[in-house]
């Protein structure tokens, strides 16, 4: 109980003095009790009870990424410690870089923000691009999942197998996208090197607006993730409407490979073989390997702050390697990867140089490509 002269004081000449000097007592005291104001931890229980998560998408709703993080969200909230309530922001823009830079500059580092990066974003970082203002080796990875990502066309083109790309359509081919720089690279460097005639539309937000302007005819050239692709594409391939082409593949031991979830597909340069019968090489396909390995053999990761605080990262984490310990929870996160194995530990490192390290003489090829090709600014 107060006393003396901090009882008179308390009592003061005028009703707001007292408030105020009461309100000054009650701060003082909840910090002396180490109260919660925000992200950090009282120290009494799980760092992230009572708390949201927001996993923050840099894409429109609807692509790989948004379909990733919609998939771990149930996942990370049931399993982290505190069982805190996990949800999905999306913030699209210029191919994911809008939402990542906003990531970086304007999130909190609480910890209470988790990226959800996708192939669009790593290509931009990987070739420079001067609008990107956030850098991977500042941040936290957390796990990643190699995905890669299928091209397909509408049959009312005329095309009836993955040759046909080439010479075979009897309409104008029409591409619809994000930027040049950013996911849609890989395709669009696909497509160059396999000769393909087709004109870009870009300004698109995501791979989802993308496949609106492909479902009303405006394009009849996409790509998208592979987990969306095998939920909504091939459906409708089933149906005719839809032809397969390609997909990007992945980049295993160096090598570009089929993609195990979409073992039909032929990868670009087994196409290219197939309609010119003579290998893929140059520096061309060495830096559409590249890309491949940046943005498909890691095409989805999430991230932290750097200085996000260590109790933060550990629940994380923690939560992490329990749902994939989960027999039941892995089957479900199984079935909806079909198989692509998620990456953690020493994987995910090994999947981040690639990205974080690319080949000095292949990014310089791109750049040199985006300028002559693109008429790409650096």
């Amino acid at each position: 109980m107060l006393q003396g002269k901090d009882a008179r004081w308390l009592g003061g000449r005028t009703r707001r003095g007292r408030l105020v000097a009461l309100a000054t007592i009650v701060a003082f005291t909840l910090s002396a009790c180490g109260a919660d104001f925000g992200g950090e931890s009282s120290g009494d229980g799980p760092y992230y009870e009572g708390k949201k998560i927001k996993l923050l998408v840099p894409f429109a709703p609807g692509g790989g990424a948004d379909t990733t993080a919609r998939l771990l969200a149930p996942l990370l909230q049931q399993y982290l410690p505190g069982n805190p309530s996990v949800y999905v922001e999306n913030r699209g823009g210029a191919g994911g870089i809008t939402g990542t830079n906003y990531f970086t500059e304007r999130e909190p580092h609480d910890g209470t923000t988790i990226l959800v990066s996708s192939g669009g974003t790593h290509s931009s970082y990987v070739v420079q691009d001067p609008a990107v203002k956030y850098e991977f080796a500042d941040m936290i990875p957390l796990i990643g999942v190699p995905a890669g990502a299928a091209i397909y066309v509408r049959s009312d083109t005329g095309i009836t197998k993955p040759e046909g790309i080439v010479g075979g359509a009897k309409v104008p081919l029409i591409f619809a996208g994000q930027a040049p720089s950013g996911g849609d690279l890989r395709k669009l460097l696909a497509m160059d090197l396999l000769k393909v005639d087709y004109k870009p539309l870009f300004g698109y937000k995501g791979a989802a607006d993308a496949n609106i302007a492909f479902d009303r005819n405006e394009a009849n050239v996409a790509l998208i993730g592979v987990l969306p692709y095998l939920r909504d594409i091939v459906p409708r391939v089933d149906k005719g409407e839809v032809v397969p082409i390609m997909s990007t593949g992945l980049v295993q031991d160096g090598k570009l490979e089929r993609m195990k979830t979409l073992p039909d597909l032929m990868t670009p340069a087994e196409l290219y073989e197939s309609i010119y019968h003579e290998p893929a090489s140059g520096p061309g396909w060495e830096a559409y390997n590249m890309l491949v390995a940046s943005s498909d053999s890691l095409s989805k990761a999430l991230w932290l702050h750097d200085d996000t605080p260590d109790e933060a990262v550990k629940a994380v984490k923690e939560g992490i390697d329990k749902f994939l310990a989960d027999p039941d929870s892995r089957k479900k996160l199984d079935d909806e990867l079909q198989g692509a194995e998620p990456l953690t530990g020493d994987a995910l490192d090994s999947a981040i140089a690639a990205m974080a390290k690319p080949d000095p003489a292949a990014r310089d090829w791109l750049q040199d490509y985006l300028v002559d090709r693109w008429d790409y600014k650096f």
